[in-house]
Parts: C-alpha cells; structure tokens; sequence
C-alpha cells in the first residue's frame, strides 16, 4: 500500500492520530510507538548546496519513509527537517527493529557519490506503555531520545 506523508501533515492530525491510538491501548492493552526522525546537519546541507537540494533531500527522505512504513502505520513530516511516524500494535523491540530498517532504508537511499556531504538521520522512539502513558508524555520522552542520538553524534536511533 502506498502512503503518502502529506495525509497526517499538521500536529493537530497527529495528535488525533495518537489519541486514537491512546484509546486503543487502553482498550486492548496493545503497546505502540511514537519515532522522530531529524536529518542531520540539514542547515549545513542547505547551506552547502542550496535550498532547492535541501527539498529534493526532504522529498527523498519522505519517500523512503513511505516506503518503509507498514500499511498501518501513519507518518508526517512536522517540522523543517523532522518527521514522525506511529506504529500502532509495536512493541518496544519491534519499534527497534523497524526505526532501524527505516534507517538503513534512508542511508541506503543517498549514494554516497552524489554529494560530498554524506546524509544521516538521528531517530528517537518511545513506547507506550513502556515509556510513557499519555501522549504528553510520549511526545517528551520521543524528544528526549531524539535529542540524545543527535547529541551522541547523530546517525543513531535512541529509545529511552
């Protein structure tokens, strides 16, 4: 199935996207996880080869999420070079084993030869129930983690 990260866009849509997901666990007691994604040194990229490189790496990096992500998972991109995904019914170790697939799947996506800046990505995740129990909280714990991979050099996913 095709994805297309423009249908959760805005914040709003992902927080109802997660209150729905909320809801869910509380009824069914499935675990589900919350990724940020950051492309690593964006400005600089931009800086170096321009803004209109720097929207062909976002539409490259949006398009390796779509193809990544599972039918059921939701995806957008919620800031300059941040995106988010939700996979509902995963757990902590399944959350790992795909956020590091989608990683592989965006490193692989750049060839190396196209630029003299390599492309990298920093990812955060957090789960519910493990991590978290509100969306809230969720959300800073996912931070969180995303900050720490970022901080510890990027090219890294960090789950707290």
């Amino acid at each position: 199935m095709k994805h297309d990260i423009a249908k959760i866009s805005d914040r709003k849509l992902i927080h109802e996207a997660l209150e729905e997901e909320l809801a869910r666990y509380n009824r069914y007691k499935q675990p589900f996880s919350l990724i940020m994604l950051d492309v690593d040194n964006f400005k600089i990229f931009t800086d170096s080869f321009g803004h209109v490189a720097g929207d062909n790496l976002l539409r490259k990096v949006a398009k390796a999420i779509e193809q990544s992500i599972r039918a059921v998972d939701k995806a957008a991109r919620c800031g300059a070079d941040e995106f988010v995904a939700i996979y509902p019914h995963t757990s902590k170790v399944d959350a790992m084993q795909l956020t590091n697939r989608l990683k592989e799947k965006i490193t692989m996506s750049f060839d190396k030869s196209d630029k003299e800046m390599p492309v990298t990505v920093s990812i955060g995740f957090a789960t519910v129930p493990d991590d978290a129990s509100s969306i809230t909280e969720l959300f800073e714990k996912t931070d969180q983690a995303l900050y720490l991979a970022k901080k510890g050099g990027g090219n890294r996913v960090v789950h707290l």
